[in-house]
Order: C-alpha cells, then structure tokens, then sequence
C-alpha cells in the first residue's frame, strides 16, 4: 500500500477483499495510508503489529482491526501471518452512519469471529470476477454481520484527528508546491514544535519524509505515463526545488512506496 492518500479505494464501486498469506520475514509492510472508505484486517493466524491514527497493538487470531474513513493506518504482519483484508467505499455506506458511530479499532477475539470467518471463507474463492450485485450484497451481509455481532459505538471527536486528515489531505492535493512545517503549523493555528509533535505521532513519520515519500510516488507515476519527459522537468513538476534533494529522496524511498 502507498504512504498516502489512496484515491483508488474512492473510486466509484471501490470493494477491495484479499486473503494474504505472509511467507518470507521481514514481510512487505502496508505503510501509512488513509482513503475515504472503511477497512477490516481479521487475523486468521499469526499475529500484525498493526497502527490506527496514534493507537497501536499487536494483533493475534481471531482478532479485528478496524479503520473508519480517513483513519490513517498501516500493518506490520509478521511470517506467518494470514489474515483478510475488506475495503468498502463510503458510496456503499448510505445504510450505516460511519461519521457519528464506528467500531472500535481493535476487537477482541469472540465466539462470532468463527461466523466471520465462516462467511469469509465461503465468499473469497468466487469473489474474482463477481457481479456487482454480488459484491453488494457481499458488503450488506459483511456490514449486517459485523454490527449485530460487534455493535456500532458513538464516535469521539477529537480535534487534533481532524486537523491531521486536513493536513494530509492539504499536503496530498498540494505536493507539487513549497510547502513546509512552518507553512503548516501556521496554516492550522499551531506553534511549529508542537504541530512537528502531533505529526510524527499521528503518521508515525515527519512532515518532511512524509512529503518526499509522496513526492517520489508521483515523480514514478509520471515517469511510467510519460517516459519521455527529461527526469529534472518530472522531478520539478512533483514538486522537488533541485536535484539533489530529489536524488536523495528517490534513492531513499523508490523502493518502499510501490503499490500493492
């Protein structure tokens, strides 16, 4: 997964769900990313160290992960791990008030994971390649099962959350431009220490690594779609002031920010 926005998972009729199998260790880690839709991980085996927004835990068999919309989340499953990962984009959400209620974002296990399971199991090996009604009412079945099961809580407003998702939200739609801690503290009424502070808690990286990861996606995007663009113009158009710095940063990060 991408250290960003991931704008595919809002595309129009966006169900992601994929059963992963972790074989080799250190496994490929799903990086810091957020998307307007929610996201399961349920542990079939092994454990994840897995991270939503600044809370953190280990997750083990028969335990849930839950991410509401723009949460920001990444997974560190460890070999051996296997577990499902589901996407369901806010479009298909219009029966659920995921603004006001969510799930908690760590479930223990229960006697109702195994009807989870169950239910997984048997829609994964024919989900390439379903219908849209299929895949529906795959989501009304998921979402029935997971709210009488695991009922839905009031959601807790906290401000620094909000001003985190309008901070990556602003650095994804203005990346090609000069922007800087200080330029961000001011922008959301923070002294720069202590936006820096709640930054790095909340992505788990600091505004500066974060930007060039970001920076370094679209230098690759740009470059596949238009090969013959000179790599100074494609560095400058994805928003890197000289050439040092964008060589510093490609070779940093060109390997980690690849797309699952």
């Amino acid at each position: 997964m991408l250290s960003f926005y991931e704008k595919a998972a809002d595309d129009s009729g966006y169900i992601y769900f994929h059963k992963y199998e972790v074989k080799n260790s250190p496994a490929q880690s799903a990086t810091m990313h957020f998307h307007d839709s929610i996201e399961f991980i349920f542990m079939l085996q092994g454990e994840s160290l897995v991270r939503i927004n600044s809370e953190e835990k280990r997750l083990t068999k028969g335990e849930i992960g839950f991410s509401n919309c723009f949460d920001t989340h990444d997974y560190k499953p460890e070999k051996g791990a296997q577990y499902y990962v589901v996407l369901i984009s806010s479009k298909f959400l219009s029966s659920y008030d995921f603004q006001a209620y969510t799930f908690a974002p760590f479930i223990e296990k229960t006697d109702g994971f195994e009807q989870i399971r169950a239910f997984l199991d048997m829609i994964y090996p024919i989900w390439k390649g379903a219908e849209d009604n299929f895949r529906l009412g795959f989501v009304q079945m998921l979402l029935g099962l997971m709210t009488r099961l695991y009922p839905l809580k009031e959601k807790e407003k906290g401000k620094a959350a909000e001003t985190m998702v309008a901070a990556l939200r602003y650095i994804n739609e203005h990346f090609f431009e000069e922007i800087t801690l200080e330029s961000l503290a001011f922008a959301f009424g923070y002294s720069k220490n202590y936006f820096s502070n709640l930054f790095n808690h909340f992505a788990g990286m600091d505004i500066r690594e974060y930007l060039n990861r970001r920076r370094v996606i679209e230098f690759m995007k740009l470059r596949n779609s238009s090969p013959d663009m000179p790599i100074y113009k494609a560095a400058q158009a994805c928003g890197f002031q000289s050439q040092n710095t964008f060589y510093r940063a490609y070779k940093k990060y060109a390997d980690v920010v690849k797309e699952k």
